[in-house]
Formats: C-alpha cells, sequence, structure tokens
C-alpha cells in the first residue's frame, strides 16, 4: 500500500467534508483544518483504505477513478448524501455495491475547534468504518 494512495483518498476525503459541512453555512470552519481534525481523518482514511485496500485498487484501476475521487465517495458515502460509491457508473458491476458496504453509512462529521462536542468518541467513529481489530485512533496519535 502506498501512502501517496492514502494521501489522495484523504484529499479527496477532506475536500468532500468542506463541500457539504463548510462554506457560506459555517465561516466558524475557515479553509484549514486543525491538527486534531486533520490526524483523526487521515487515521480514519487510513484504516478504510487498509482495510478496504483490494476493493479500492480494484476501483481506481478503471478509466476516470482514482484515489481522490474514491476519498471523496468515502465521505460521501458514509454520511448518507445524494452521491457516492453507489452512483458511480464507473464502479458499477459490483464495486459500487461492495464500497458502500464497507462505509455501513456510519456518520462522521466535520467540527470546529472548541465546537467539537466532548462526548464524541473518535475510536467509535473510526472503528465503524473499519479499523482493523485492536488498532483505535490512540495507534495514530504522534
Amino acid at each position: 500500500m502506498r501512502s501517496e494512495n492514502i494521501r489522495l483518498f484523504t484529499q479527496g476525503y477532506i475536500e468532500a467534508a468542506f463541500f457539504t459541512d463548510g462554506g457560506p453555512d459555517h465561516p466558524e470552519l475557515g479553509d484549514t483544518l486543525d491538527e486534531d481534525s486533520q490526524k483523526h481523518m487521515s487515521a480514519d482514511c487510513a484504516a478504510f483504505v487498509q482495510t478496504n485496500y483490494e476493493l479500492l485498487s480494484r476501483a481506481v484501476d478503471r478509466v476516470g477513478y482514482g484515489w481522490i475521487e474514491a476519498g471523496r465517495d468515502f465521505w460521501f458515502t458514509r454520511n448518507g448524501h445524494g452521491v457516492g460509491y453507489w452512483s458511480r457508473n464507473e464502479l458499477r458491476g459490483g464495486l459500487d455495491q461492495q464500497l458502500t458496504q464497507a462505509c455501513r453509512h456510519h456518520e462522521a462529521f466535520l467540527f470546529a475547534g472548541a465546537d467539537v462536542p466532548p462526548a464524541v468518541d473518535w475510536t467509535l467513529i473510526c472503528s465503524s468504518c473499519g479499523l482493523p481489530d485492536g488498532m483505535n485512533l490512540s495507534s495514530f496519535k504522534g
């Protein structure tokens, strides 16, 4: 698994998060993520890619689909937006449904700094997207 693939996947994921949860309705988010948010999102993406690498590799081998698009679709699908893996013509033939199932529609949210609710269990959010057994976010903290 190449780190460049995870970087591109994460880039797409963050772009999609800002597209759906940022913008003029949420100016407090600005256009950058704080360090903790970046770590959480990167860990979440790395875990999903690691767990679903074979499916994702087959997906990005399709014409017109790459790691950035896969990262965007991860955000869109897991949050139940009107697009995602399931709606991609490039993934027809089973990959669309397999990747959608891998997400299991567990939501993730984009929070701004101090606005993160204290009750958020990042390990639960992260593990819901397919963290390998025994791995949690503390595995990714530097």
